[in-house]
């Protein structure tokens, strides 16, 4: 079960940096007010004269706003399955860190010999469980190279990119590997990944878990006892594979493991099932080797479509903001075949909500390289260009049908800097803040006005009475598109610090993607 989330009560303390909308976490709720005949608050245990009469009054409700996901623009892949262990790149196992000034991928091919009725007999593990975990790097995120780092052998050869393969895994097999950065850990398992294997064809496991463990009726499912397992590595390269299993699930998706460093715990988002369709189910654990059972997070729901599934999470976090945690699952369309790609928000890492106006990433044009399905990766990350983005696979027939072979590739989800969402208003718009804590000195705002369109805003304190010198009147109305516009007041930029603070914005035509506190 979840830790119980420490909470946080008013004035909520805003640290320096950029802070999207993505939530409502910004938006104060506003509060209802009655006033009476001589136009005093009335509370709801104050008592009422039969002859007077109520007015409302309700005081800082927001208006006119609407919380909208964007579309992202997709880029040409960067990495297309062309190497004989790449026949087909497994969907959704694509994750990208930034690490030591460069971007790491690892990524999950599936080689032509398990299309091999012949070949395929004396492999180790003779199905899906017989891909391999490979790697690529560049220095920008536009141009990638797959080093031959002679780790792992293929066909008597170890010229290849190849991390995790049948010679390091063996029997088990691999499926589904999660590959993450653990601040916590000694050097040598600075780099964790978990995956799933069989239990039951490694030599010195018993076939099922021990009596009490919890376990996932789903690892039973194809022949054997399925279990994840983990992997420890300094660098991310070379990995050593531990015997025992982690925890007992059953997930041949993209697993995405962190330590949460408010939650000051491992959190595991993985796949579930509820009632036969798949679903994102949700762990959390103090000690990495020893997970409990995870339980369903994300369904489909009544609003969806009947034959909708969750597929996958894509858990990560926005670039700089550990404090705003983002999923973008992938929706299978089992009347089609297909997918499409949503995206959700959690200030906790806990609770979740949709981002209203998805989906931001669909399939291309039937016969692209992406026409048949696309799976969102895992790691949003800063890109050249003043923009953001997510590694997607993309595939060029849908999510059921036999793999033609060398088609596949890995390519850019991306948006401008700051944009994954917005507040929209069409015409007048008005919210405020919550009672913030900014631990800054100037506010800059992530923006777009239409033609005639502006955005104000003021300084108020925590009982929404303007501050003098930052009163709306005097605030520089905010046109044009930006990606970082100073806030100001009769050409003022210094805010407050000493003192927690709400802000009133005023927007007309104009949509406010974030906001960034600069100290």
């Amino acid at each position: 079960m979840p830790t119980t989330w420490p909470g946080a009560a008013p004035p909520f303390h805003v640290t320096p940096g950029y802070h999207p909308f993505v939530d409502y976490r910004y938006v104060h709720a506003g509060r209802a007010r009655w006033l009476d005949s001589r136009g005093i608050e009335r509370r709801s245990w104050d008592p009422v004269q039969g002859n007077d009469w109520l007015t409302p009054a309700h005081q800082a409700v927001p208006h006119g706003i609407r919380l909208q996901l964007q579309p992202a623009t997709k880029s040409d892949p960067f990495i297309m399955g062309d190497k004989p262990w790449e026949y087909w790149l497994v969907d959704s196992v694509d994750t990208v860190i930034r690490d030591g000034g460069r971007y790491r991928l690892w990524y999950e091919g599936a080689p032509e010999d398990l299309w091999d009725a012949q070949r395929r007999q004396s492999l180790p593990a003779r199905d899906i469980w017989g891909v391999v975990l490979c790697y690529a790097e560049s220095d920008d995120g536009i141009t990638w190279r797959r080093p031959e780092l002679g780790l792992q052998e293929w066909n008597g050869s170890r010229a290849n990119n190849i991390v995790l393969g049948r010679e390091l895994i063996g029997p088990r097999g691999l499926i589904g590997a999660a590959v993450f950065l653990d601040p916590t850990a000694p050097a040598h398992q600075r780099y964790k990944c978990m995956f799933m294997g069989k239990t039951d064809r490694v030599p010195g496991l018993q076939e099922l878990p021990p009596p009490g463990t919890p376990v996932d009726p789903m690892t039973q499912m194809h022949q054997g006892q399925a279990a994840i397992f983990a992997a420890t590595s300094p660098d991310g390269l070379g990995w050593t594979v531990h015997h025992q299993p982690i925890a007992w699930h059953f997930a041949d998706t993209g697993n995405v493991a962190q330590w949460d460093p408010a939650l000051q715990r491992y959190v595991w988002y993985t796949r579930g099932w509820t009632w036969g369709r798949r679903t994102i189910a949700r762990a959390e654990t103090a000690d990495f080797n020893d997970w409990p059972l995870a339980t369903p997070l994300v369904t489909a729901s009544p609003i969806d479509t009947p034959w909708s599934d969750v597929y996958t999470n894509a858990k990560t976090t926005y670039p700089g903001n550990p404090s705003t945690h983002l999923m973008f699952p992938t929706i299978y369309d089992r009347s089609r075949d297909t997918t499409s790609v949503v995206a959700l928000a959690s200030a906790d890492n806990i609770g979740w909500h949709v981002i209203p106006g998805g989906p931001c990433l669909q399939p291309g044009p039937e016969g692209s390289v992406d026409g048949g399905c696309v799976f969102a990766g895992t790691g949003l990350v800063d890109l050249p260009g003043d923009r953001i983005g997510i590694p997607y696979g993309a595939f060029y027939v849908p999510h059921k049908h036999p793999p033609l072979g060398h088609g596949e590739g890995v390519a850019w989800a991306t948006w401008p800097r700051g944009r994954l969402a917005g507040l929209v208003a069409d015409e007048h718009a008005e919210f405020c803040t919550p009672p913030l804590h900014l631990h800054g000195h100037t506010l800059h705002l992530n923006a777009k006005t239409q033609q005639g369109g502006s955005i104000r805003v003021e300084l108020q304190d925590e009982n929404w009475t303007p501050l003098d010198g930052f009163r709306l009147n005097q605030s520089t109305p905010l046109t044009g598109n930006h990606l970082e516009a100073p806030v100001t007041w009769s050409q003022k930029t210094q805010i407050p610090t000493t003192r927690p603070l709400t802000l009133r914005f005023q927007l007309n035509r104009a949509t406010l993607y974030g906001f960034e506190v600069v100290a």
